[in-house]
């Protein structure tokens, strides 16, 4: 029993040596995602409580380094956003064999959220949609009630809508990644 326990201790002491991700904190609580998250940062420089969502830079790719002042990350998209009263830029630069290594301040970081692989960055509102086609299907299913006449396959129908509408709020929910705010002016986030 006694050689059960020290096999146990020295596993988890494995893992938390070599399964370090990256943490983030704030008030709440702490968040630790896995060390090959694509990860998805908006900078900007203003200081300011609410993100102006029409003047940013946008990174993509995995962190691979978090240092004191910095972080550091391969970038494979990258996307600027800037807008004044007479113009609009928008540049977006992707790279597909090999990934840009860049160091980021965290002072300029505003917004990350985090994929589990890339394929969830490129298409992020995926479940989002499916779950609005099954709201929108369970709402005429429901709709369909009224024409049927009142018996079991009524019932039936209803069970249906139900579950359709259920699981399209389910996939919806599941659908948005969190977005952790590290420029908010009561709760904000930071690296650990």
């Amino acid at each position: 029993m006694k050689n059960i326990i020290i096999i146990f201790c020295l596993i988890v002491l494995y893992c938390n040596i070599y399964g370090q991700g990256i943490k983030i904190y704030n008030e709440s609580g702490s968040k630790v995602f896995k060390e090959n998250s694509i990860f998805e940062i908006f900078t900007d420089k203003e200081d300011i409580g609410e993100c102006d969502c029409s003047n940013f830079i946008e990174f993509q790719g995995k962190i691979t380094a978090i240092e004191k002042d910095s972080i550091q990350m391969n970038v494979s998209m990258f996307r600027s956003n800037q807008v004044t009263e007479k113009s609009s830029i928008s540049q977006t630069q992707v790279s597909k064999d090999q990934e840009l290594r860049m160091a980021i301040a965290k002072t300029d970081i505003r917004l990350l959220r985090n994929y589990k692989d890339l394929n969830k960055a490129k298409n992020p509102n995926a479940k989002s949609g499916l779950g609005a086609l099954l709201i929108s299907t369970g709402i005429i299913t429901g709709l369909n009630t009224f024409l049927v006449s009142k018996g079991k396959n009524r019932h039936r129908l209803w069970i249906s809508s139900g579950l359709q509408i259920t699981l399209g709020a389910i996939f919806i929910k599941l659908g948005h990644n969190k977005k952790y705010n590290f420029k908010s002016r009561d709760n904000p986030w930071k690296f650990d």
